[in-house]
């Protein structure tokens, strides 16, 4: 309709004639199938342009239509045009006015015509009759009105599902009320109401199904309703208004330009008749609301709100239609605020779902939705300001919505999933990863109990993947990466809606996917796959949203090609990325709250291109674009910590290029006041945005650790006076604990302590380095304290007496105890992970253990706080202090901590009664010797067949490690080097700092260490260092300490505070020999070992338990560790170095695995010796915490252990374990009666391998063999 024509139509004075046309068109060519098919869709009367009503096909050959007309001015002649799909005008028909008002109003217009179709002719005849409807006159009114009651209540019954209506449902209002037309064709008055609910239920049904004839149809219909109303009548503003409406839905079909400016015209006539018409006020509402989607201009949505506001005004309590516009006006003040991100609106929008729930009746559907809106709007405002009551108020809304949902609510899917999304945004601004699992387990039950036909299931499936995806930052399980990409394409594939803006969000999910999967896997082909989907994302956006969401899907591409520069470091990506988020820049407004995240990105990117081409102008333009995102965000928005971090780095390198210049002129005054400035500038930034980001009270710990170890790092090179290096390292020790949390199993606890993806696993190495450069050894101590053997301490911890506390509060204490206990049961139990074709309630039983995990440790975390609470115990579990730990270290000896890092090595030597840690440089070591000597060492072991070799034949098996006889008499020097380079550039320099003399067999025990190596050192043996003959007079590390080893020295302390005598009917030793484990070598001398020990125990009186072979199974063996408080294992061992918690025992019937050995808490137990091979090998991956066997032994409770570093000789095993155990009864305090006493073991270990090096000699084979002996504990 052209502006001319709808000026017409405006402006019409009414009083018209109804008339009624049918019209049926029969192609009468000859055969069954006639060809070509004619594809006839409309038919328009050219008398009024509204008019257009659509053909039904009743067969091949016939179509059909039924339509009204109001003709004015005594028209005497109708003109009907037939049109083809296509627009193509086919044929006419001429209808005389004469016998409009004949008697016969039935006479029928027969036109036959001939039409080209596809260079073939095609007969066609078109039937036509055109009656005229008296204003008055009998009828059947009240058959009628039945049917107008019966699609009234169809009406009413789908009003139930507000969410929800049915095309089915639409179809059956629609048939319904076509046929009370029919029946009420003799009466206007009644046929003007029937055509209104006529067309607006073919609006509504176009809108549902996409159908573009039935929203001509209904146009045709409400343009007839509007011809019929006078001029002044009081109902034509509001009629022209809908009929306005059904032009708006007619362009979200065909984005018609012309189709707009007529709804809005007319909606705008509608309001300005009558200012007080509800629905003339709603429906201009729309029309700016539609008008803002495609502009994106915020006046047209503050109108769109407004108008609708005026409606609800309007709206009497308890109007039909009052529900369905609250729910409108809370979806777009929520939207609104989603736009802008403006606090104004945040409010104005929580002020409007408040008011839609006070007017909502308790049981009302709708109420779980406006609460679901509250909670997003909440969330929203959180993520702006950081304010945690705003999060909190959001997750308390989400969990009423969904407390009022049950299955086959209309919200049921909706209110779980906004629940969902609530708690991973929280999670993901605060690392909680309890609220994750949460929303993981509601999403994962909300699928499995929602049938699979559903169309919102899609939705749930997305954001599913997306949690997964955050889950992997926690666990580092690949599966969860790789079931992100599987939900995300298949919500992508599954979405039914016709929702574009819903559409492109999860596609741009599932690009995600597979640019994360990308970078966890490394594979190319992923990252491909995402830059294509991205490119054709852009090339689907329709016209109708491209303003609004073209930004977002160009910021999205220049990330996939940052990210494929990063890999391959093309130019053309890195220029092509940069180039693509300018212009994404350039679309965006300046409210738009994705802009400073692009600002950001663009800093990053121009800061990359300076590293590449070091033109200090894209370095300036990174400056400048970071500094203006930090503007534009609000203050305590999360997104800050971020930008604070990039700013930081920007400005670092900025600040080093110049300090540089200035450091090597030698002098101020040679560079320019500028130049100097500038860098002054830089330094202060730099300081000030690592210490924001360090700080920040909200976002990802991992990011926050991060910005401290910077902080901490550059503050150490450039301003080691400065107080900033204390306070940046207590934050990054507070923050590393925080990335393997009790809420995760010790395999978990692991997984994210590997790797180096954030550059700071060396953190307590680093620091301890920093604090010895500041001369303050005890923060050394400290922060080597704090920052290693995580999972140990918190094994501990749980551990932990609670004597005190139970004096104090015997309540809390016991229901501390009791949540350690199941705490310390989750952690330790075995996990299995979900994979893809795993049931869904497979899925949901896992995910509810993983929950139930993880709010138990939410219980623990809140039992610690009331502890602390309480005067005097403010430092409970707290990391241990230096004079504290100075004030439980043993009497007998000196305990030395190697720190290695990659700046330098230092030894810190502990003894008793002295007030500070003694530091000692150990100018001559390094990490990269350490790591030498590792290498070298393990080249060794394997050439000999002492290590498992991966990849090797067999070597997936368990291979054999304990074997038979001695070892082959083969020279050579590796082991001597290592051995050497260990005494010579660690061991000796601290012999001559302390002054230790040569021990000489006078009777006097050697002097104790207990070792605390850290990094690459703790898989080398410090306790044999040294420098061996033959040629040479040897010297090492037995000649002048009895040697222990120590996870950590807390660890050390405890065994102190805790040595006391053991209880006499536990006191004894549980012996077995494992000989023939299925599958493995067959060890013999473990038979002829545990025999002999055996039975000198019983000739001194011990009480003692020999259980072997085939007569031990597992649990049972795990029985007797709690009924003896020592144990002697004489079996296989097998360190595993894939899945360090699956190291074992093997045993005839089984495997004890390490896994198993820490969930045990044995209170009374005291010397574990493990004859078995690779038992303190530890973890190459986690360095500093410890993982093997034997350490596994020390957290269930012995407090001293022997172990092996690698494989021995079941011989040679025999000779060191007889030889132990002679020492050690030998030396029994008189008067022990049954008792068995491992106090004195690591003396007993040390004079075992000085008797073995006196009959085997310092050959490469003998030192290898007395070698891998250990000694950890007290």
């Amino acid at each position: 309709m052209d502006a001319e024509s709808l000026s017409v139509l405006i402006n019409r004075q009414g009083n018209g004639e109804l008339y009624r046309i049918k019209i049926a068109i029969e192609r009468t060519d000859d055969g069954d199938d006639p060809e070509p098919p004619l594809d006839l869709t409309q038919i328009r009367i050219l008398q009024d342009p509204i008019l257009c009503y659509p053909l039904t096909k009743v067969s091949s050959r016939r179509w059909e239509m039924t339509g009204f007309i109001v003709l004015f001015d005594a028209a005497r002649a109708v003109d009907c045009v037939v049109k083809s799909g296509d627009g193509e005008d086919i044929s006419s028909l001429h209808l005389e006015g004469d016998a409009m008002h004949a008697e016969d109003p039935g006479h029928e217009y027969t036109h036959c015509r001939d039409i080209e179709a596809c260079n073939t002719r095609v007969h066609l005849i078109i039937r036509g009759t055109f009656n005229v409807l008296p204003q008055n006159g009998p009828g059947r009114e009240a058959e009628a009105l039945e049917f107008v009651t019966a699609a009234s209540d169809v009406v009413t019954a789908f009003e139930q599902l507000p969410l929800f209506e049915t095309p089915a449902g639409f179809t059956e209002r629609t048939n319904k009320l076509r046929r009370a037309v029919e029946l009420a064709c003799s009466s206007s008055d009644l046929l003007l109401y029937l055509l209104q609910l006529l067309a607006l239920s073919l609006k509504d049904r176009g809108k549902a199904t996409g159908s573009l004839p039935d929203t001509d149809e209904a146009i045709s219909l409400q343009g007839t309703v509007v011809n019929l109303l006078p001029e002044f009548h009081k109902e034509r503003p509001c009629e022209l208004s809908k009929l306005g409406h059904c032009f708006l839905a007619r362009f979200t079909h065909t984005d018609a330009p012309q189709d707009f400016s007529n709804a809005l015209l007319m909606a705008r006539t509608a309001v300005q008749g009558d200012p007080q018409s509800d629905i003339s006020l709603e429906i201009l509402g729309d029309c700016s609301y539609e008008s803002f989607t495609r502009t994106g201009h915020l006046a047209d949505f503050d109108e769109a709100i407004s108008m609708l506001q005026r409606s609800i005004g309007l709206t009497e309590i308890g109007h039909p239609e009052l529900p369905r516009r609250l729910r409108t006006i809370v979806h777009r003040a929520a939207h609104r605020f989603v736009f802008t991100k403006l606090p104004i609106h945040a409010d104005e929008a929580l002020s409007i779902v408040q008011r839609a729930i006070e007017a909502t009746p308790v049981g009302c559907a709708d109420l779980p939705h406006f609460l679901s809106q509250m909670g997003k709007i909440l969330m929203g405002r959180f993520e702006r300001s950081g304010c945690l009551s705003d999060r909190d108020e959001s997750v308390k809304a989400h969990r009423r919505a969904a407390e009022l949902t049950q299955s086959g609510h209309p919200s049921f899917l909706f209110a779980p999933l906004y629940l969902a999304r609530s708690l991973h945004t929280s999670s993901n601004y605060t690392g909680n990863q309890l609220e994750l699992e949460e929303g993981i387990l509601l999403l994962q039950r909300a699928i499995a109990e929602t049938p699979g036909e559903d169309p919102h299931l899609s939705l749930c499936h997305a954001e599913l993947g997306t949690m997964l995806r955050s889950r992997f930052n926690f666990t580092n399980n690949i599966l969860d990466a790789t079931e992100d990409v599987a939900k995300s394409r298949r919500a992508v594939e599954a979405y039914r809606e016709g929702d574009e803006i819903t559409f492109q969000s999860l596609l741009h999910r599932h690009i995600m996917s597979l640019s994360s999967l990308s970078q966890i896997s490394g594979h190319p082909v992923h990252l491909q796959e995402a830059i294509t989907t991205a490119r054709n994302a852009m090339n689907l956006l329709s016209h109708h949203h491209r303003l609004l969401l073209l930004p977002i899907n160009l910021q999205c591409l220049s990330g996939l090609l940052w990210e494929r520069w990063q890999a391959t470091r093309e130019p053309s990506d890195l220029d092509e990325s940069v180039s693509v988020l300018e212009k994404a820049i350039e679309l965006s407004t300046r409210i738009d709250p994705s802009l400073p995240d692009r600002l950001r990105e663009l800093g990053t990117l121009f800061r990359a291109r300076y590293e590449v081409a070091h033109d200090a102008l894209d370095l300036a333009k990174a400056i400048s674009n970071l500094e203006q995102a930090i503007q534009l965000t609000p203050p305590g928005c999360a997104s800050l910590q971020h930008y604070y971090w990039c700013l930081g780095v920007a400005r670092y390198t900025r600040f080093k290029e110049t300090a540089g210049l200035i450091r090597n002129t030698g002098s101020n005054h040679s560079v320019p006041a500028q130049t100097l400035m500038q860098c002054e500038e830089d330094e202060k930034g730099w300081r000030t945005a690592f210490k924001l980001a360090a700080t920040f009270p909200i976002g990802d710990p991992n990011r926050r650790l991060r910005a401290a170890v910077m902080w901490a790092r550059c503050t150490a090179v450039w301003l080691l006076d400065s107080p900033d290096i204390l306070l940046a390292l207590d934050t990054a020790l507070g923050l590393l604990a925080m990335k393997a949390g009790l809420d995760q199993t010790i395999r978990t606890r692991h997984i994210q302590l590997q790797g180096d993806a954030l550059g700071v696993t060396a953190t307590a190495t680093e620091a301890a380095f920093i604090a010895l450069m500041i001369h303050r050894p005890d923060k050394a101590l400290e922060w080597l304290e704090q920052g290693r053997c995580l999972v140990w301490t918190q094994i501990n911890h749980l551990r932990t007496p609670l004597d005190n506390l139970h004096t104090h509060n015997p309540s809390l204490a016991e229901t501390l105890m009791e949540v350690s206990k199941r705490l310390e049961m989750a952690g330790s139990s075995p996990q299995e992970h979900p994979c893809i074709d795993m049931s869904p309630r497979r899925k949901v039983s896992l995910q509810e253990e993983a929950y139930a995990h993880a709010n138990i440790a939410k219980q623990w975390g809140g039992l610690l706080c009331q502890v602390r609470a309480i005067p005097g115990f403010e430092s409970f579990l707290q990391p241990a202090k230096c004079h504290a730990l100075l004030q439980s270290i043993p009497n007998t000896g000196l305990i030395v901590i190697i720190n290695v890092s990659s700046f330098q090595c230092d030894a810190i030597v502990m003894v008793e009664g002295v007030r500070i840690p003694y530091p000692i440089p150990l100018p001559n070591f390094s990490e990269d010797k350490a790591k030498q000597h590792q290498r070298d060492l393990g080249l060794e072991l394997k050439s000999r067949g002492l290590r498992l070799r991966k990849g090797d034949p067999g070597a997936d098996e368990e291979h054999p490690t304990r074997t038979g006889g001695h070892y082959r008499q083969r020279r050579g020097t590796p082991i001597r080097r290592v051995l050497r380079g260990l005494w010579t550039d660690v061991v000796r320099p601290i012999i001559e700092v302390l002054a230790i003399s040569r021990f000489e067999d006078d009777g006097k025990d050697p002097l104790r260490v207990w070792w605390c190596p850290t990094g690459t050192l703790s898989f080398l043996p410090l306790h044999a260092a040294g420098i061996y003959g033959p040629g040479m007079e040897s010297e090492s590390v037995l000649d002048y300490f009895i040697s222990s080893y120590t996870p950590t020295v807390s660890a050390l302390a405890e065994c102190v505070r805790k040595d006391r005598r053991i209880d006499e009917s536990i006191s004894g030793l549980f012996l077995t020999s494992q000989p023939d484990a299925p599958g493995l070598s067959k060890i013999a001398g473990t038979t002829t070992e545990v025999r002999s020990i055996y039975k000198r125990a019983v000739d001194n009186g011990i009480r003692a338990l020999k259980v072997e072979g085939d007569d031990l199974a597992v649990n049972d063996c795990l029985d007797h560790l709690e009924e003896f408080s020592s144990v002697h294992l004489a079996c296989h061992g097998y360190q595993n170095l894939e899945e360090s918690l699956q190291s074992k025992f093997r045993f005839h019937n089984g495997s004890l695995d390490l896994g198993t050995i820490l969930r045990k808490d044995l209170k009374n137990a005291d010397l574990a010796f493990l004859s078995a091979c690779e038992t303190s090998t530890g973890d190459v991956k986690l360095s500093d915490e410890a993982v093997h066997l034997a350490s596994g032994m020390l957290a269930a409770g012995y407090r001293r252990v022997v172990g092996t570093m690698w494989c021995i000789g079941d011989k040679t095993a025999q000779e060191v374990s007889t030889s132990f155990y002679d020492w050690l009864f030998d030396h029994r305090d008189p008067g022990s009666g049954s008792r068995f006493d491992g106090t004195l073991s690591a003396y007993a270990l040390h004079h075992s391998i000085q008797k073995l090096r006196d009959d085997l000699g310092d050959t490469d084979d003998a030192i290898l063999a007395w070698a891998p002996f250990v000694h950890w504990g007290y």
